[in-house]
C-alpha cells in the first residue's frame, strides 16, 4: 500500500459514521415517541402523542379537543415545547424537565397546555399506551 495513513483515516471515519452512537438527546427522543395516557393529576383525562416530526398532539378525552404543539429535546432529558395556538400572545415556548420511570411512566415537570383557565403549571405523569 502506498498510503497507509489514508487507509487508517478512512477506516476511522467509516467506524465513526457507522457506529450507531446515539446522543442523550436521541435516546430521550426515541423514548418519547408514541402515545401516553395521563395518570396524574387527572387519571385518563388526556392523551399525549409524540411523533417523529417533533409534534405533540394533546387530546383531551372528556371534551374532544386536540392541541398541537412542537417540541425539541434539549440537554439530555429536557424538552422545549412551543405552543402556537395562543391567539393574544402568539407563540409561547417553555422548557420542561422529563423524568422517565422504569414502568413505562414519564413525568413532565411544570407543564401547562394553555395560559388561560384556573390551572397553573403542574407536574404531569403519563403512562405509555403503546
Amino acid at each position: 500500500m502506498k498510503h497507509p495513513k489514508i487507509v487508517v483515516i478512512i477506516s476511522v471515519a467509516f467506524m465513526f459514521l457507522t457506529c450507531g452512537c446515539e446522543t442523550e438527546e436521541d435516546i430521550t427522543f426515541n423514548k418519547l415517541i408514541g402515545e401516553w395516557t395521563e395518570v396524574s393529576p387527572c387519571s385518563s383525562c388526556s392523551t399525549f402523542s409524540f411523533d417523529r416530526n417533533d409534534t405533540i398532539y394533546l387530546e383531551y378525552n372528556l371534551v374532544n379537543i386536540v392541541l398541537k404543539m412542537h417540541y425539541q429535546v434539549i440537554a439530555g432529558e429536557s424538552i422545549e415545547i412551543t405552543r402556537g395556538y395562543e391567539f393574544e400572545q402568539g407563540k409561547k415556548t417553555t422548557k420542561h424537565k422529563l423524568v422517565f420511570y422504569e414502568n413505562n411512566e414519564l413525568e413532565i415537570k411544570q407543564f401547562k397546555a394553555v395560559d388561560y383557565g384556573i390551572t397553573g403549571y403542574e407536574d404531569v405523569k403519563l403512562k405509555k399506551s403503546n
